[in-house]
């Protein structure tokens, strides 16, 4: 069912969304569905039984205030039992920052050249965020440069804060002297808690984006609403980044997040 979501809240899924002007189909009550990703091409998975670094790369260097990406450092990225750890710890890493940080993505910056990307297809993960507050961690996507030029572009499948998981998209247009339009839309917060496992499925197809959760629909995005100024950057390949980010403020030394596996599909057509 499609509504008009300009400014309100659906208590039973705890959805807020405040964009008037566009028509989003959200789950009201939510409804159970087969595996989202039947009929799909399973075309990567990564069990996390090692740090694969072939496909992932590590941001090392500044991220933001007080928090310093420490690249590949086995004592915030790791694996265990649970899968893969990805660890925020408050040690001073660097004069300056009170936070170390694990970043991974598909993309490696120096070369310009994703490990990993996709333009259509589905990301199913298995993820236990933190419930600690004021942090931030993602399973997210951003677009892939093209011959080192950078492109606007970011879609949030499963961003956690505050112990709350939100599914988002920003949306950009052409870059200009003055700046960037810029459009960014949290469409819908999960219903389930940030510190239990959960499948986090994302589905990227030629007419809408959209997120289930333990195949619960959440909530779909349409490609249309993401034009700006004649730019769509829905329409362009996107590479995977984990992390994990605490902000000002956080009330703990320590942030662990778990992924216990992620996959990679492919349309069938």
């Amino acid at each position: 069912m499609l509504y008009d979501i300009s400014g309100f809240t659906l208590p039973p899924c705890g959805i807020t969304l405040n964009q008037p002007s566009i028509m989003y189909d959200i789950c009201g009550e939510g409804y159970a569905v087969g595996n989202p990703t039947d009929g799909m091409i399973l075309d990567l998975e990564d069990q996390f039984d090692t740090i694969n670094t072939d496909l992932w790369k590590f941001r090392s260097g500044h991220y933001r205030e007080n928090v310093y990406c420490v690249g590949y450092d086995p004592e915030n990225t790791y694996t265990d039992s649970e899968g893969l750890v990805l660890k925020a710890i408050k040690n001073n890493p660097e004069a300056g920052y009170e936070w170390s940080s694990p970043y991974m993505r598909t993309y490696d910056t120096d070369n310009f050249i994703a490990s990993y990307e996709m333009l259509y297809g589905a990301i199913e993960a298995k993820i236990k965020f933190s419930d600690a507050h004021k942090f931030h961690t993602t399973l997210w996507m951003l677009r892939t440069r093209i011959d080192g030029v950078y492109y606007n572009g970011e879609i949030d499948i499963a961003e956690c804060a505050n112990g709350l998981i939100h599914f988002g998209v920003h949306c950009f247009g052409i870059q200009k002297n003055d700046g960037i339009t810029e459009k960014a839309y949290i469409i819908a917060y999960y219903p389930q808690k940030a510190d239990e496992h959960n499948v986090y499925t994302f589905v990227w197809t030629h007419e809408y984006i959209a997120v289930y959760c333990n195949n619960i629909y959440i909530a779909r995005f349409p490609l249309s609403a993401a034009e700006i100024e004649g730019v769509n950057s829905l329409t362009h390949p996107y590479y995977v980044v984990l992390n994990t980010i605490p902000v000002s403020e956080t009330e703990t030394d320590e942030i662990t997040n778990n992924i216990e596996y992620i996959k990679f599909f492919k349309l069938s057509q």
